[in-house]
This record gives structure tokens, sequence and C-alpha cells, in this order.
């Protein structure tokens, strides 16, 4: 089983054959950012913004007391947000406007670097990545760990393999083992493949 996140996320289960190598028997997610890849970076960075959009329409009503956490504060930071004259923060003007070099996507998934950053002491940064590993276990693994799934096999019959730039962040990491821990999924063995392409050109050589 290969569990990919990156800017989206996808499972995809392998079957080796003698006379085709790896092939793929079935995929799980992948649908793209706009419909889901949860626990993606393009999500995790999509959530920290309707979170910190929230906020600062609840300030706007006066349903909140004025001023930002960290949390928020580094979202808006790191999107390059600044204050207008009144003091306010056009966040999603800012956001969709058009006027920053990087597309839309770039910088939502982008943020997915600074949530993690604070996840370690920031109580909304971790629900964040709880929530979105959570569903990456639970729901795109889920449904290929599942004994009805079409080429399933046993788990300590299976290598779970974990690629993508997220899969690279010791903290993402921990937080997605962690979920796999509680859900009893105990797999005959977890790799991290640091580099896909360069493990992809040595088992080539290996081959030949």
């Amino acid at each position: 089983l290969v569990l990919i996140a990156g800017t989206g996320s996808v499972a995809m289960r392998y079957s080796w054959t003698e006379d085709r190598g790896y092939i793929r028997v079935a995929r799980s997610g992948g649908w793209g950012h706009m419909l889901g890849d949860e626990g993606g970076g393009d999500s995790i960075g999509l959530e920290a913004i309707k979170h910190t959009l929230l906020a600062l329409e609840e300030q706007t009503l006066g349903l909140r007391p004025m001023g930002l956490d960290e949390f928020e504060g580094a979202v808006i930071h790191k999107l390059g947000c600044s204050a207008l004259k009144d003091g306010s923060i056009d966040l999603l003007s800012e956001l969709l406007s058009g006027n920053h070099q990087q597309a839309v996507k770039t910088r939502i998934a982008q943020l997915a670097e600074t949530v993690l950053e604070l996840a370690s002491h920031d109580k909304t940064a971790k629900a964040i990545v709880t929530r979105q590993t959570a569903h990456l276990v639970t729901n795109t693994l889920g449904r290929l760990t599942n004994p009805k799934n079409t080429g399933y096999a046993s788990l300590q019959d299976t290598q779970l393999v974990l690629a993508g730039g997220l899969m690279r962040n010791y903290g993402y990491q921990g937080a997605l083992r962690e979920q796999l821990d509680q859900r009893g999924l105990d797999f005959q063995g977890v790799r991290v493949v640091d580099d896909v392409a360069e493990a992809g050109a040595k088992f080539l050589l290996e081959r030949k």
C-alpha cells in the first residue's frame, strides 16, 4: 500500500506479478483539491484559512474581542496580508484578488508548513493536523484496508509505503502513525520514501 500526502493525497494498492512486476490493483482518493484530498497540504491550508476567516468575521460582527492569537496571526503573515487604514484585515479579498504572483492553490498549500510548525504547541494547529490525518487514515487509506476491497491482502502481508512532501515532516508523520496505532492498523512494515524519483530510478536499475 502506498499512501501519498503532498499538496494533495491519494492511496494505492499494488500487487506483485512474476510477468509484469508491480501492478496497481486499487486506488482511493486523489480527487483533487476542489473535491477532497484531505490530509494533503491544500486541505490543511484551507482549513487554516477558514478558521482565520471566521475569527476575522466574528471580530467584525462584534462576536469576539479584537486581536488575533498566534495561529491566526501566523496564517495572515504567511499569506502576506496587511491591515487596511481602519486596522481591519480583508483576508478574503487579498486571497482571491489575483494580484499575488503565486496561484491561490499554491499559497493555500504552503500554509501547511506553518500549521505543522505550530502544531507542537498550538491547540488549533494540532487539531487541524489531527483531523486531517484521521481522515486520511480512516477514509482514504481505510477503504483499501477494508477486507471487502478489491485486491485486498491482510495487513500482516502488506508493506505500507509513505511518500510525498508532508510525509517527510516528522510532526505530520508522527500524527499519522498515531492514527494508524489508534485504529489497530498493524502492517508488516512501514517505510518512508524521502525521494520518490530516486527510489524509482534505483528500482529500475536493479531490474536490468
